[in-house]
């Protein structure tokens, strides 16, 4: 579930409106060395899904 164009800081957000709607979540958001923003989390069925997004500069 890419999250395209949303910026860095947006993946808190979109990570916290899954969890309250059922999301658990499976690995808190964290800002990797090769430049991406990223979120794992569980749907209600227990299928894995992450967020990212591509930090500027």
């Amino acid at each position: 579930m890419p999250v395209r164009g949303s910026r860095v800081n947006e993946i808190d957000v979109h990570l916290a409106k899954i969890t309250a709607h059922g999301g658990a979540l499976v690995a808190a958001s964290v800002l990797t060395d090769w430049g991406h923003h990223t979120a794992f989390f569980a749907d209600p069925e227990g299928n894995i899904r992450s967020l990212f997004a591509v930090a500027a500069g």
